[in-house]
Order: structure tokens, then sequence, then C-alpha cells
């Protein structure tokens, strides 16, 4: 079977994964990415975006489009049995964008798929990993990593890589093929998620999570009037491992409302409902060989406070123009690496933030939100790896 190479293979074209694509793409290095369904996804899963998201999105030329598509929370409140116990703005979270953005995931990644599609990428849909060959070797240029994929019509092929991304999710298929183990925990009970619209005679536009001596629920505000609820539920991470899933109905979230809420609460029209167990856990490594884990391959959070999306992508943007520079201008300077080290300092420290887990270089930034990395020393760095605005100084 004929081998075929690329200098990087992703795997997983979710939001982290086509990020990255899209940042290689930019940078001029040749990237395939492929996705076992069947096309992007339909439903709004993860929906908050960060400050620090909105300011690296300007790499993409993204930050606006994603500003217009969405619904920016300037406002946080937390409730208890009824009485405000804390009301916040965001203005103070040094950035220009003083806010919370409540865009469903679908939007996001259409976005990024337009950029990608922009700069001449395609996603080979249907198409998923079926082994992985060799790991490869980083300090030997002639030993890349060799993976096997079948794709949407049954073929299959080997594709050897320089390097190999997994941004597969979850139950990443890379992490599993590459043998790194992925610790950790669930939360007990699981979470209801619910994309509805609601009647209610209370605030509408700001973030606010509700505190009774039954439960919590938070409210988040989402473009066209919608409402994303999540809640905990009676049902255990046992529930999910008898065969079928338990049935999500928006009775249920009713109910949820009605004893957790702030009252007078009616959910209606819903375009979205799941329920299941999430998770906490930290694989043992980002980095293996020449393979790199990215997002939700790497990491795993509660959905509270929509860590997992943007911790994937600081993921995706500090590793992206790494692994461009390592393409683009020669070996690896010692000082300049794509650190093991971060899973073992994050879960020393704390597992709810692993904000920058492959950064190892100091970097300026800017009140824009520009970045521009600190080069090693004796390294030439090529232009378009200087990023800059008229407030930064040039490197």
């Amino acid at each position: 079977m004929k081998t075929n190479h690329v200098s990087v293979l992703i795997v997983g074209a979710g939001p982290v994964g086509l990020a990255t694509a899209a940042l290689l793409r930019q940078h001029g290095v040749a990237v395939r990415i492929i996705e076992k369904n069947k096309g992007p996804t339909p439903y709004s899963k993860a929906i908050g975006i960060h400050a620090r998201t909105l300011e690296s999105m300007h790499a993409l030329g993204l930050t606006e489009q994603l500003i217009a598509d969405g619904h920016p929370m300037h406002k946080f409140r937390l409730v208890e049995d009824g009485r405000t116990i804390m009301a916040a703005g965001f203005s103070n979270i040094g950035s220009p964008y003083s806010f919370v953005l409540g865009l469903p995931q679908s939007r996001t990644e259409q976005n990024l798929l337009a950029r990608f599609q922009e700069l001449g990428g395609s996603v080979e849909w249907g198409t998923h990993l079926t082994g992985i060959t060799s790991c490869g070797n980083p300090g030997m240029p002639d030993a890349p990593a060799v993976v096997r994929v079948q794709d949407a019509d049954g073929v299959e092929q080997t594709i050897s890589c320089n390097w190999l991304i997994g941004a597969d999710g979850s139950r990443s298929a890379v992490r599993e093929m590459a043998k790194i183990a992925f610790p950790g925990g669930d939360y007990g009970n699981a979470f209801i998620l619910g994309d509805v619209k609601i009647d209610w005679d209370g605030p509408k536009y700001d973030l606010q999570f509700f505190l009774s001596g039954k439960g919590y629920l938070l409210l988040i505000p989402m473009p066209n009037g919608m409402h994303r609820i999540i809640a905990q539920t009676d049902q255990t991470y046992e529930d999910f491992q008898q065969g079928e899933r338990p049935a999500t109905t928006l009775q249920e979230l009713q109910q949820i409302v009605n004893r957790n809420g702030p009252g007078n609460l009616r959910v209606h029209s819903p375009q979205w409902l799941t329920c299941a167990p999430f998770y906490h856990r930290l694989a043992d490594t980002a980095v293996k060989d020449r393979i790199v884990l990215v997002g939700d391959a790497f990491h795993l959070f509660s959905p509270l406070g929509a860590q997992g999306l943007n911790t994937g992508f600081q993921d995706a943007f500090n590793l992206g123009w790494k692994l461009a520079f390592i393409e683009r201008a020669g070996p690896i300077p010692s000082c300049f690496t794509l650190t093991r080290t971060s899973a073992r300092q994050l879960r020393a420290g704390s597992q709810q933030s692993p904000r920058r887990p492959h950064a190892t270089l100091p970097r300026h930034r800017c009140r824009n939100g520009c970045c521009v990395a600190t080069p090693p020393p004796g390294t030439t760095v090529p232009n378009e790896f200087k990023r800059r605005c008229r407030e930064c100084s040039p490197v």
C-alpha cells in the first residue's frame, strides 16, 4: 500500500481541530484533517467564548464575525433562594472584550471551517483513524509518525506525517492508540443541558447562577432569544452504563427548573436537549514522540464555565505557530519545546485551568490582544511569525 506524506495530520474537525488546521494553513504548512462524522455538528454544544479566545481569534480574522453572531454577556448574577447575593460585571478583566460571548459551537465551527476553506483547506469527512503504526521520533528527520485511516468509501490508506494532532475529543482514538493514560473521575450526578426559549419576568440578558438547598441551575442567554440551561440531575454515572442512555425530555427539564430555578420560569421550544455525566480528566502527557493532544483529548472539565472549549482554543493557538515555526524554520532549538511537564504541573496544582499547555516561551501581550513570542537566543524568526500591532514593539 502506498504511503502518502503530509507535514501535519489532524484527527478531529471540531472547533479545536479546525482552529489548528486554519492556523497551520495560514502559515503555509501542508495539513490534512480527517473527521469520522459525515459533516459539521448541527448541535450547539459548547457555547461560552472567553475574552482571551476572542483576542486570539484576531490571528484568523474571525473575532468580529464571532461577536456579530453571538450574544455578549456583560454581567453575572448569583442568586440564592430568590435573593441576589452577588452581582458583578466583566469590565475589569483587562481585555478589549469585557464580556463572555454566548455562541453555539455549531456556528463557531462554521466560521472556522469557512476560514480554513478560504485558505485552501478541506476536511475529509467520514474518515477515521484505524491504527498508529509508528509514533515517530522528533529527533530524527526521517522518522515520521505513520498511521492508517479509512475513508467514507471504506478505502484504507497509510499516511506518514511529521506531526499527528489528536483533536478528536474525550474518547480520542489518537490518545488511546498512542497508549497515553487519561486519569480522572466524574462529578457524581449527571448534567442536563437544554437550549430552550423561556417565559419569565426576570432579567434575561445576563449570566445567572441559581442556588438552593435542592440544587443549582445555570441560565445562559444565547442568540435569537434562546437560553442554555445547565443543572445537575438525580441520575448518576452508573445510569449511563446500562445500554440505552436515559431519555431527556422537556418535562424533566421543567421539573428541574421548578425545583432549582428562580420560580415562574417556563421552558419551551427546545432546540437541543441532552443529559450525560461529565468528567474531570487530564492526560499524563500532551506530547508523545510526534503525537500531540489538544482540547478534550488532553483535558476534560465540567461544562460550567466553558473551560473546555477555551483552553482547547489556547492549545490550538499556542501549538499552531510553534509547529509552523518548526516546519518552516528548521531544527528545534533546545529551549523551544512542546512541553511534556504541563500535565504534571497542572495535576500538582489545580485541575481547573490548563490555560496554555503548550506555551514554553515568554510572550508579550498588548492591549489589543496581539502576541509576540520571544525568539530563542540566536534564532532567526521569519517575518510571518512576527505578529504585532501599532501598540506593540517589533520583535
